[in-house]
């Protein structure tokens, strides 16, 4: 059972399946809401019921290994919920690196925040991640990691416009899963009456082509910019996708 359904508590509909990579229904216009309230209802169940095993953290450990994080870099992780990925950030971006973590949950965010104040490097932000990716684009980003978040955002297209804007010539956007989109899309649609049921994740091939169809659209605007994949892997247990943002001169 997936861990989303164990919190619940709720058995998987027959009738209510997603297939991979299906196109995401557009949201009712109290549905990002309901969105947030689900996620901080679940809040304080979600370290533990969605804790990784020994092999699922190696795993994640060298995925981010992949996403090449330096000492100094800013890194913003979008949709950080509690701050999952603060033991994998924190020993990568040395003394004078920054994390600002954001998620649309208050609840996550300020249990994030009761856990990992200590840390100055790292500061926690409840409310849109893209908006907040445009305010704190001016201070220059990294690295933009979605981690076991992006089907929960009601226009994904956008957020890439918006990342390959954010980040500096070279920086890189990471989509990662320890799950396929087959799976990932499984598990929602198993959930039942909720509002994550119909969020989907796009398979890495389908990314692929609307990273390209970003990049046209931002040389239509004619700005100068792009979204080169890098990398883009898909298999059951793993899902990851690397875009660099190219910066035209």
């Amino acid at each position: 059972m997936g861990f989303l359904q164990r919190i619940l508590g709720r058995k998987k509909s027959r009738t209510t399946g997603h297939r991979a990579g299906a196109k995401q229904a557009v949201p009712a216009p109290n549905q990002d809401a309901q969105r947030v309230d689900f996620f901080d209802t679940v809040a304080e169940e979600w370290d533990s019921k969605t804790k990784l095993s020994p092999t699922q953290e190696q795993q994640l450990a060298e995925i981010i290994d992949h996403v090449g994080i330096h000492d100094g870099q800013v890194v913003v992780d979008a949709g950080c919920g509690t701050g999952v990925l603060y033991k994998y950030l924190a020993p990568r971006i040395g003394s004078k690196g920054r994390v600002f973590g954001i998620d649309a949950s208050p609840k996550m965010i300020s249990l994030a925040e009761a856990k990992f104040s200590h840390d100055h490097r790292f500061s926690w932000h409840a409310g849109s991640v893209e908006k907040l990716i445009e305010e704190i684009a001016p201070e220059g980003i990294d690295r933009i990691i979605c981690y076991a978040s992006f089907p929960h955002f009601a226009d994904p297209k956008l957020l890439l416009q918006i990342a390959a804007k954010a980040l500096r010539p070279d920086g890189k956007l990471a989509i990662i899963h320890l799950g396929s989109s087959e799976e990932i899309n499984g598990l929602h649609a198993g959930i039942g009456d909720s509002p994550v049921t119909q969020d989907t994740l796009p398979s890495v091939r389908e990314l692929a082509v609307m990273a390209q169809e970003v990049s046209l659209e931002l040389s239509v605007m004619a700005q100068e910019v792009s979204l080169s994949v890098q990398t883009s892997q898909e298999h059951p247990g793993l899902y990851f996708f690397l875009g660099a943002s190219l910066k035209r001169s």
